[in-house]
């Protein structure tokens, strides 16, 4: 049974926007007798999870039928249930239906479900975690811009919608969504389509409280940064095996007494599923990798790693005198090959783009915020040459982070971040070229996981054989690589974009001159003074 609660929803429109596919006119139904609505609340996740006084038993299991008229009443109904506790296994993989036919009630209610007191009840009796699944295509909503009160689902058709949109009054689809949605006032009628059904994306909502936990407890003696021992580690395994870590499908993870606060949105995606251009893109993406962090420094703090390898690539403040903004390089893995160098320079542009699409539709609001931040401050983009170039539509983040060979660091927020939000994309690859691996072998990575310790959960890397896209909150949510040796054929690598305060001071002031009042620049000639871009670094200058 899929309990939708208004907790799921009062952030997702600011961070999680579905994309909703072409609108196609509704086919008359072949039987007349019979007209049918996929609900879809569906699939109760925890067989084990248990509700206090929540009256759901109104179902038909003889002909699988679940009244939408039961659903409103209970969620009316302040009275406890005679049952002192309710087991909602009993709904596991039940497909719910709507089913309008000579001998039922025609008249079917349509108008918004009062989702509000399921929540209510879930603190009233002191529920600590939820997990549910639904199908993203259950809802099309219609809220009123970050107006996260009227957030609840509608009943729709999902074949003659597709995935919903978070309408927010833009765009020519979400306007005719809006017009169709408000026209509704009985199911639509369409006949059900198996194969459709099945391909219908689910999503893993996950509900977990925040109580700090120290994987780590030394970090909080004097020497936080150094490596732990053995025994540390076994430690922090010993904890991680009690957490819940995803692997699969479409996960949003939110804090349980924070309603709004979401901390992470994850999608997994095999390589089997991945259609020829999207492996293309992911592989165009992981080689450029490979090539470019010959021509960057690996970030040596240990407050920052661990072990393994960390780069980054693109734009960063000033690292030596005179210079006001720069790119990060090894100056002189440059000078020894500056036609490749530049040669490489001109593929970020692509690589920039593809990162910045693969975020855009895991979370286009959340993107869209970023880029705000970029063209408020005059940001340059990862894939920009030189400073002052306008932003293209993909642009969205100064510098890429991305690691490899078993990299692991200590928990911690990027509390340097000005972005709200972060992604990040995790994927295995040869360790020759950083190749996509073949997608009919996989060798596994034992104890490969990347966690949010203070809410126990997090992602599953040791048998990830694809691409896991993650949206999270990265300067608020402690978050960390928990280390694992690798005795697999393949690298786990991971990237991620963000948007750092000092570059985004640094950029803001050379834009608007105030950077040459700055105590270090200010009694320096302006022609002294310059921004380190690409051609400034083929032609071998400081």
């Amino acid at each position: 049974m899929h309990i939708c609660t208004t907790s799921a929803f009062r952030y997702v429109d600011k961070i999680f926007t579905l994309h909703t596919a072409e609108i196609q006119e509704p086919s008359p139904a072949t039987d007349a007798l019979t007209w049918q609505t996929t609900l879809t609340y569906t699939k109760q996740h925890l067989e084990t999870l248990v509700f206090f006084g929540l009256p759901f038993t109104y179902i038909d299991r003889e002909s699988d039928l679940f009244s939408f008229n039961a659903i409103a009443n209970c969620l009316q109904s302040n009275q406890p249930h005679s049952t002192p506790q309710i087991q909602l296994g009993a709904f596991l993989a039940l497909s719910l239906r709507i089913k309008k036919t000579t001998n039922l009630d025609r008249d079917i209610p349509t108008e918004f479900i009062d989702v509000g007191l399921i929540h209510s009840l879930s603190l009233a009796y002191h529920i600590l975690e939820l997990e549910y699944e639904s199908d993203l295509s259950s809802f099309n909503t219609a809220p009123t811009a970050y107006s996260f009160n009227s957030i609840q689902p509608r009943l729709t058709n999902p074949d003659l919608y597709g995935k919903p949109t978070w309408l927010k009054g833009k765009g020519k689809i979400a306007q005719r969504n809006m017009r169709r949605s408000e026209q509704i006032s009985d199911p639509v009628v369409e006949p059900i389509d198996p194969a459709i059904h099945a391909r219908q994306d689910k999503i893993t909502w996950s509900l977990k409280r925040y109580i700090k936990l120290e994987l780590f407890p030394h970090m909080l003696g004097n020497n936080p940064d150094r490596l732990p021992t053995n025994a540390e580690f076994e430690y922090c395994n010993n904890l991680i095996k009690n957490f819940r870590l995803f692997n699969h499908g479409k996960v949003v993870i939110h804090d349980k007494k924070d309603k709004s606060k979401i901390i992470a949105l994850i999608e997994f995606t095999p390589f089997n599923e991945m259609t020829p251009n999207g492996l293309a893109n992911i592989n165009y993406i992981t080689r450029f990798l490979h090539s470019a962090r010959q021509f960057v420094n690996a970030v040596g703090s240990e407050s920052r790693s661990w072990g393994g390898r960390m780069f980054a690539i693109g734009w960063r403040k000033a690292m030596v005198g005179f210079q006001l903004i720069g790119l990060y390089r090894n100056k002189a893995a440059i000078d020894r090959s500056p036609q490749a160098y530049e040669s490489l320079m001109k593929k970020s542009k692509q690589a920039s783009s593809i990162l910045g699409r693969l975020f855009r539709q895991l979370a286009n609001v959340a993107f869209a915020d970023n880029q705000e931040v970029m063209n408020q401050n005059s940001i340059p983009s990862i894939g920009q040459p030189d400073f002052g170039i306008p932003l293209g539509d993909d642009d969205c983040a100064p510098n890429l982070t991305f690691t490899s060979d078993d990299f692991f660091n200590p928990p911690h927020c990027d509390t340097e971040d000005l972005s709200e939000f972060a992604f990040g994309l995790f994927t295995p690859v040869n360790k020759g070229d950083w190749s996509l691996p073949n997608t009919r072998q996989f060798s596994p990575i034992p104890g490969r996981t990347f966690v949010f310790p203070d809410y126990r959960c997090g992602i599953d890397l040791s048998q990830n054989n694809g691409v896991v896209k993650m949206v999270w909150r990265a300067k608020d949510v402690r978050h960390c690589t928990i280390y694992s040796a690798n005795t697999s054929v393949y690298n786990q690598i991971g990237m991620s974009l963000q948007i750092n305060k000092k570059t985004a001071k640094t950029s803001h002031d050379i834009k608007s001159g105030i950077i040459y009042e700055r105590p270090a620049y200010k009694d320096v000639p302006k022609d002294k003074l310059y921004i380190g871009n690409v051609q400034h670094y083929v032609k071998g200058l400081l």
